[in-house]
C-alpha cells in the first residue's frame, strides 16, 4: 500500500460490505482508512430512486386521466 491511495467496494475484517476510502501519508509513513457500510452509504440513493419511481406513477396516472377526460369530451362534441 506504500504510496498508493484509492477507494473501493469491498467487505471488511468483520465479513461487513462496506466502501473504504484510503489515502497514504508520505510524511507519517503510514496510510489513513475510512469505511462505511454499504447499506447506510447507498440508502439516500435508494431513497431518491423510490422517490423518482412513485413520483413517475404518480405522473402517469395523472396524464392517463387526462387522456381519458379529453377523450370523453372529444366523443361527446362529436356526438352533438
Amino acid at each position: 500500500m506504500s504510496g498508493v491511495s484509492g477507494s473501493g467496494l469491498y467487505r471488511n475484517y468483520a465479513k461487513l460490505p462496506v466502501i473504504g476510502v484510503y489515502r497514504w501519508l508520505n510524511e507519517q509513513d503510514l496510510a489513513l482508512l475510512v469505511e462505511m457500510q454499504q447499506e447506510e452509504a447507498f440508502a439516500p440513493a435508494r431513497q431518491l430512486a423510490g422517490t423518482i419511481v412513485l413520483v413517475g406513477l404518480a405522473s402517469v396516472g395523472c396524464l392517463s386521466i387526462g387522456v381519458y377526460w379529453l377523450t370523453r369530451q372529444l366523443k361527446s362534441l362529436a356526438s352533438s
